[in-house]
């Protein structure tokens, strides 16, 4: 099964990877680039206060100033919008679910008791999520822990470049090149924090095929329950369903930021 095309949704995102990829890291601007927030880098305000609050009482030896050094160190590139988040500072607000995410695939991996993970994250964007999951590990009881992506070709390249310029546990592989196999599939722990739920069925199925069918565990955060019809004709979205061979649990995310926002684990 080839992969398939990217919905017309993706055209402007992936034009501000391009051009992000023809610049050094230090001209980077594509956070605050209009076509890349309408995919990431849009968290409302709101919604980040009540992520911080959340991450605060679900961890509750993290510290303020340690936050703030993440976020620093993930908002040094791009050039992202920043706003005030109460009680933290001036940030990209899409830090704080970042954060947030993090915090839950920790407590899903140590609730596993694993001697070690491969953690595969479908649709990682510029590798935000990698840059908490990796600044959290030693507020847990982590196993050994590798770090893979896998997504559009120019959207992995861009994710490799970031990794290297902010030095993250990431090796992101594009969607023509899955190289999943060879790894144990005990121990193959698949991540998606909202991308997984936004694609269209072919995607989806696509994705079935060549990862989900490797990881024996995982974490999705579902945040598109209502399918819609693109310009091209094809649906996306859409509520959760058994794309696994194994048993999967639903329950509501929290914060609970709009019905059908749902935490999604095996």
């Amino acid at each position: 099964m080839s992969s398939p095309a990217p919905l017309p949704i993706y055209d402007r995102y992936l034009s501000a990877v391009r051009e992000a990829l023809e610049q050094r890291s230090d001209q980077w601007n594509f956070k605050s680039d209009a076509g890349y927030r309408e995919v990431l880098e849009h968290t409302p305000v709101e919604f980040a206060d009540a992520m911080l609050a959340w991450s605060l009482n679900a961890l509750p030896s993290l510290t303020l100033d340690y936050i703030r050094s993440l976020c620093e160190r993930n908002d040094s590139i791009g050039k992202p919008v920043q706003e005030p988040i109460v009680g933290l500072g001036t940030y990209s607000t899409s830090n704080m679910k970042y954060l947030c995410h993090a915090i839950k695939v920790w407590q899903h991996i140590e609730s596993l008791s694993l001697p070690r993970v491969h953690i595969i994250e479908i649709g990682a964007g510029y590798g935000g999520l990698t840059l908490f999951v990796d600044g959290l590990e030693s507020y847990f009881k982590t196993p050994h822990w590798t770090y893979t992506s896998i997504d559009l070709p120019e959207v992995a390249i861009l994710q490799n470049r970031v990794t290297e310029t902010l030095d993250l546990s990431l090796v992101a592989f594009d969607m023509t090149t899955p190289k999943f196999e060879a790894i144990e599939p005990g121990l193959q722990f698949c991540v998606s924090a909202y991308a997984f739920s936004e694609f269209d069925q072919a995607t989806r199925d696509w994705y079935a095929e060549h990862v989900l069918r490797h990881c024996r565990h995982g974490l999705m955060v579902w945040n598109f329950p209502q399918a819609l019809e693109g310009i091209d004709g094809r649906w996306f979205g859409g509520p959760p369903y058994q794309f696994v061979e194994w048993p999967i649990t639903r329950m509501p995310d929290e914060p609970r930021l709009y019905d059908g926002h749902e935490l999604v684990t095996w």
